[in-house]
């Protein structure tokens, strides 16, 4: 069962924290906005099972039993990772530091602070498509659409990916260019990429 209780967590940066279990016991606002997932979700949930992460060679990093949860159990505070971090094909490079909060030598809390990486293409499409989202409006899939819009994605390749029908993935589609007040998916990416 989720719990509702959470301590606050006040930070300008993306931040959760997990207990011992995996579990996550805080959720930022932030957080909720750069990974589009409510805090009441997000309480109570599994932090793998929640949101991937992958090492900058693709490979999973976030699982049970994590390389940071096991040197936590040790008492022993990880190095800044990067990591890819998000779901369905929405995922962007962070840079994660680590908190380690113990409790008479015994793990107690992680807290993971998430920095965006903006060095790439993608890095920036990314952090521009959360702000238009923000400002605009835009649903988490369309979010997602457009994500894969400035990934150069064809229409069925972005059905594929997020594994929607074409017929939805153009609809939702219509309906960001509608939200950003854009006529092609051509002005789109330039208000992406000049946003």
């Amino acid at each position: 069962m989720k719990s509702c209780r959470a301590p606050a967590a006040i930070s300008a940066e993306p931040m959760f924290a997990v207990d011992a279990n995996q579990r996550i016991v805080a959720w930022n606002g932030s957080a909720a906005r750069t990974f589009h997932i409510d805090r009441r979700l997000a309480l109570g949930s599994l932090c793998f099972h929640l949101f991937g992460g992958c090492d900058m060679r693709g490979r999973t990093f976030c699982k049970l039993d994590c390389p940071v949860i096991i040197a936590a159990e040790q008492g022993i505070a990880t190095p800044s990772l990067r990591l890819n971090l998000g779901k369905d094909g929405c995922s962007a490079p962070f840079e994660v530091n680590t908190i380690l909060l113990t409790d008479n030598g015994r793990i107690g809390t992680v807290v993971h602070i998430c920095r965006q990486m903006v060095t790439s293409r993608e890095g920036i499409a990314h952090a521009s498509v959360q702000r238009l989202s923000s400002r605009h409006g835009l649903t988490n899939r369309e979010a997602q659409v457009l994500m894969r819009l400035c990934a150069g994605d064809t229409t069925g390749d972005i059905a594929s990916r997020l594994q929607l029908s074409e017929t939805t993935v153009r609809n939702h589609t219509q309906h960001v260019l509608e939200k950003l007040d854009v006529h092609s998916r051509t002005e789109a990416l330039a208000l992406v990429y000049g946003a």
